[in-house]
């Protein structure tokens, strides 16, 4: 960058160590390309808007997830109500069955007539 034109800040000396310091750590060689980038620096606005994308996008998640937890919840109490709902289902189905078809049933699955699964 060929830059020719000044801009004079008042500052004081800690201040100005504290500049000299952030500059340095952040990787910059002088204060003033620091203070560019810090001040008109694409980066840092591309940046900073990546940075908001990311939060919202993780409290949607987040959101998401809740609603999935609480749908688990839900289903997990109601559970054993529909468990036994349908072992009744079966249970009256299996009663209505003939001899003969218990009995395939059994041969089939290779249940004998004291042990049940």
């Amino acid at each position: 960058m060929n830059a020719t034109a000044r801009v004079t800040i008042l500052m004081t000396p800690k201040e100005k160590r504290e500049l000299f310091a952030q500059a340095k750590l952040a990787g910059f060689d002088s204060v003033g390309a620091y203070l560019r980038r810090k001040a008109l620096g694409p980066e840092d606005s591309t940046l900073d808007k990546l940075v908001e994308l990311v939060i919202e996008s993780t409290r949607r998640a987040n959101t998401a997830l809740d609603r999935v937890l609480a749908s688990i919840k839900r289903h997990e109490k109601e559970a054993p109500k529909h468990e036994a709902i349908a072992r009744a289902k079966a249970e009256a189905e299996v009663r209505s069955w003939s001899p003969e078809r218990l009995a395939a049933f059994r041969e089939n699955f290779g249940l004998t007539e004291g042990r049940r699964s």
